[in-house]
């Protein structure tokens, strides 16, 4: 038996991806607290890009769920 499930989650979607974000951003390369924080936000905008395939709206996500296989994946959007 298969079910999916669609989750709708705003601040999730954004706070993980900003999370990552901020990793791959090192702290003591820029002189100034905003350089740094533009840069986040530049890869956040890059991030959110490239999900775009599995998040619709920013916020939505749906997974399959496939019981009988003990499976779940990620549906593609669109």
């Amino acid at each position: 038996m298969k079910i999916k499930i669609m989750m709708k989650s705003p601040d999730a979607v954004h706070h993980a991806i900003r999370e990552v974000a901020e990793l791959t951003v090192p702290e003591d390369k820029y002189e100034f607290a905003y350089e740094r924080d533009s840069e986040i936000d530049e890869a956040v905008r890059e991030i959110s890009e490239k999900l775009k395939r599995w998040i619709v709206y920013g916020e939505c996500l749906t997974v399959e769920f496939d019981l009988d296989a003990g499976t779940a994946v990620v549906c593609e959007q669109g």
